[in-house]
């Protein structure tokens, strides 16, 4: 009996399969000859994984920094990076949204949000996913639109006046037809750097990511249309204190300030306007086209991003203009992958594409 009665704690405790197409196709984590580390959406969320960047908190071998004060991501996997925030410049981290490459680390800023999941793959990667994955690849694969009618928001509030909220709403719209829209915002009212002349706080944050889907289920067909986009008006940070190293004449003795002044907050002394900001803007729309032939399945993915950006940086924090940049530029990105998969587990499993 009391054997019989652990049954049910014993199937509780059991390991819950972990799917994932890191090869293009739908296996099982422990069967995929590749070192990865996969998180659900729940997981990164529990985590306060907000952005990006955060993904280092949580992975072994994988390190983030922002290249430009309080933007332009940049990933390194196994020691493996760029130390470049130009359009002209791509990362040897290969990163993708829903299977769409983003071409440049500007791109990187979005909020995690409605995520089903995130997969980083560790190591060489070409094989599958083509040029710049020398070092790795990185994978966001987002909730998407199904028949049952479901919605969620959270709200959370931390220090420095930060408040956040995440919604979404999911269901069936008509025959065959289901969509989902997701929106997730961001503000904090102080930021956590002290103009040591003007009295302000810098380092607010002003973000706005939104998403919607629609998904055309056929039967032997799906067709599955994302529109998305952001806004991301931040301040921008004195870049200087979060690397310290930063090789001015001034980088010591404005650190010791930093340190006799209050060691909790980073200090500057910018008189000049305007203080440091981000100004991005960012939309895209993908559309994804699957047939399943019986043996093979066809795949087309389709899609076009563009990121309106601008960002500014005073690396000096002296009141004198001495160290002050203004980074502009637009990308235009336009991409198509077309792949034919075959179906089911053989002795052999192919691609082409």
């Amino acid at each position: 009996a009391a054997a019989a009665a652990s049954l049910p704690a014993r199937a509780q405790d059991a390991l819950e399969e972990v799917v994932v197409p890191a090869q293009k196709r739908s296996q099982n984590l422990q069967e995929v000859p590749v070192a990865i580390a996969a998180f659900s959406g729940t997981t990164l969320a529990e985590a306060g994984a907000v952005q990006p960047i955060d993904l280092a908190l949580l992975t072994p071998n994988l390190t983030t920094k922002n290249a430009v004060g309080n933007t332009a991501p940049i990933f390194a996997l196994r020691g493996l990076s760029l130390n470049d925030f130009a359009t002209n410049g791509t990362q040897p981290v290969g990163v993708y949204l829903d299977e769409v490459y983003l071409v440049n680390n500007s791109q990187l800023g979005f909020q995690m949000m409605d995520l089903q999941r995130v997969e980083i793959l560790k190591g060489p990667q070409g094989t599958l996913y083509g040029r710049n994955t020398t070092a790795g690849a990185v994978n966001f694969i987002t909730n998407k639109p199904t028949p049952m009618y479901d919605a969620g928001v959270s709200v959370t509030a931390g220090e420095w006046q930060l408040f956040g909220t995440e919604a979404y709403v999911n269901g069936e719209l008509g025959d065959h037809l289901s969509g989902r829209f997701s929106i997730a915002a961001e503000r904090q009212l102080k930021g956590f750097f002290t103009n040591d002349t003007t009295g302000q706080n810098w380092g607010q944050s002003r973000r706005v990511n939104w998403r919607g889907q629609l998904l055309w289920d056929l039967g032997g067909t799906h067709v599955l249309v994302n529109l998305h986009g952001g806004i991301d008006k931040s301040d921008d940070w004195y870049y200087k204190y979060i690397a310290d190293a930063s090789g001015l004449p001034l980088g010591a003795e404005l650190a010791q300030l930093a340190a006799s002044g209050n060691p909790d907050i980073f200090h500057g002394q910018h008189t000049i306007s305007p203080q440091p900001y981000i100004d991005n803007l960012s939309n895209g729309l993908t559309v994804n086209v699957d047939h399943d032939y019986g043996a093979a399945t066809l795949k087309s993915i389709s899609a076009v991003e563009s990121l309106n950006y601008a960002r500014t940086e005073d690396y000096g924090s002296v009141p004198a203009p001495d160290g002050w940049n203004y980074y502009p530029g637009d990308l235009l990105q336009y991409s198509e992958e077309l792949r034919l998969t075959s179906n089911g587990e053989h002795k052999v499993n192919w691609i082409v594409g």
